[in-house]
C-alpha cells in the first residue's frame, strides 16, 4: 500500500508541475480540435458536427458527459485532465506486476515510465491518448492475466473485458488502436517462425497455444476497426485515406522518386533550445532505456533460438514479443516521416506504446 501511495505521489506530483510551470491553461494542437470536437457534441448534441475529430469520438464524448454532469467546462476539464497520470501509474503498476512478477521490480518500471519525456507530454497535454494507453495498458494486462488460467469460469469474464477495451480503444482512436491490432498480428507471426527455427531437441519445450488466440484478436479487432470506420463513425473513413497516403509516399522514398523529406521530429530542435547538446541531455535517460532494453531484446532472442520458450516465462515471451510487434511499427514509422507523411511526426507518436514496453 505504501508503494503504492508513493508511486500515485510522484504522478500527481509531476502532473501539478505540469500546471503550475505553465501557468494552468494550456492548450494546443490535437488538444484544442479535441476540445472543440466536445463542445460541439455539447452544443448539437451529435457525436458528428462541424468540429468532429477524425480519428474517433471516445474521448470527446467522456469530457462532454463529465462536463454535463460536473457543471466543469470543457477548458477547465481539459486544464485539470493531467492529474489523469495517477490513474495511468496505477494502472501501469498493475500490468508491469503482472509481467514482471516482482513487486519491486514493477514499481521500477513504473519510475522509469515517469521519466520518458516523450511519453509524459503526450499524456499530460489534453489528448485522447491519457486514455488511448490506459485501455492498451489494461488490454496487456487481461491478455497476460487470462492466459495464466484454463478455468473457463475466470477465462470469459476476463475476455469479454478485453474486447470491450478494445472497442474502447477504437472509439477513442481508430488509427492509433490498430497499432494494438497490429501488434497482436506481427507477435503471433514471430511466435510461427520462432517454434520452426528452435533445434528440434527444444520444440517438445514450446508451449504455444496461443498463436490461434493471437490470430483472434487480430481478426475480431479488424473487423471492430472496419465497422467502426465504416459504419459507425463516417468522419473515421480518413483512416483509409491516410494507410493509402503512407503506403503510396513509403513506395516513392524507397523506390527513390522522391527524396527524404525534412522531418518535423527533431527539425525544430535547434530554433527551440539553447543547444542540441541541452536536449539530448535532458533526453538522454530514455534513449538510455531504449538502447539497452532494444540489448535486453536481443539476448532473450538469442536465448529463445537456442532453449526454445523454456528460456523464458510465459509472461516475458509475451511482453518480447509485444515489444517486437510496437519496435517494427515504431521503425515503419521512421520511413513513413522520411516519405513526409502525417505531419513527419509519426514515430514520436509511437514511441508511446513502444515506451510502455
Amino acid at each position: 500500500g505504501l508503494l503504492l501511495i508513493l508511486l500515485l505521489s510522484m504522478a500527481l506530483l509531476v502532473a501539478v508541475f505540469w500546471s503550475v510551470r505553465y501557468g494552468g491553461p494550456i492548450m494546443e494542437g490535437d488538444a484544442t480540435e479535441l476540445t472543440l470536437a466536445a463542445e460541439g457534441i455539447m452544443r448539437d448534441g451529435r457525436l458528428v458536427n462541424e468540429e468532429s475529430y477524425s480519428n474517433g469520438y471516445g474521448y470527446q464524448a467522456l469530457l462532454a458527459f463529465l462536463s454535463e454532469t460536473t457543471g466543469l467546462s470543457v477548458s477547465r476539464l481539459q486544464f485539470v485532465g493531467s492529474l489523469w497520470l495517477g490513474v495511468i501509474a496505477l494502472v501501469a503498476y498493475l500490468v508491469y506486476r503482472e509481467y514482471l512478477a516482482e513487486m519491486r521490480v514493477a514499481a521500477l518500471a513504473v519510475i522509469l515510465l515517469l521519466l520518458h519525456p516523450d511519453f509524459i507530454f503526450y499524456i499530460l497535454r489534453n489528448s485522447h491518448e491519457r486514455t488511448t494507453w490506459t485501455f492498451g495498458l489494461l488490454i496487456l494486462w487481461l491478455w497476460a492475466r487470462s492466459s495464466q488460467t484454463r478455468d473457463l469460469r475466470l477465462r470469459l469474464p476476463m475476455i469479454a473485458a478485453f474486447y470491450l477495451l478494445l472497442s474502447a480503444a477504437i472509439a477513442n482512436n481508430a488509427y492509433f488502436s490498430s497499432t494494438i491490432v497490429v501488434t497482436f498480428l506481427i507477435a503471433m507471426l514471430a511466435s510461427a517462425v520462432l517454434v520452426r527455427l528452435v533445434p528440434l531437441t527444444s520444440r517438445t519445450a514450446w508451449a504455444g497455444g496461443f498463436e490461434k488466440r493471437m490470430g483472434y484478436v487480430f481478426a475480431i479487432g479488424f473487423i471492430l476497426l472496419f465497422v467502426f470506420t465504416a459504419y459507425i463513425y463516417a468522419p473515421a473513413e480518413s483512416y483509409y485515406h491516410t494507410l493509402v497516403d503512407i503506403a503510396k509516399n513509403m513506395g516513392e522514398f524507397l523506390s527513390g522518386k522522391e527524396s527524404a523529406a525534412s522531418s518535423e521530429t527533431y527539425g525544430h530542435i535547434p530554433a527551440a533550445w539553447i543547444h542540441p547538446t541541452v536536449y539530448l541531455t535532458l533526453t538522454g535517460f530514455q534513449w538510455a532505456i531504449l538502447f539497452s532494453s532494444l540489448a535486453a531484446w536481443l539476448r532473450d532472442g538469442w536465448r529463445l533460438l537456442r532453449h526454445g520458450q523454456s528460456a523464458l516465462s510465459r509472461t516475458r515471451l509475451f511482453l518480447w514479443l509485444f515489444y517486437l510487434g510496437f519496435g517494427v511499427q515504431m521503425g515503419l514509422s521512421i520511413l513513413s516521416d522520411l516519405s513526409g507523411v502525417l505531419g513527419s511526426n509519426l514515430q514520436v507518436r509511437l514511441f508511446a506504446p513502444l515506451a510502455l514496453v
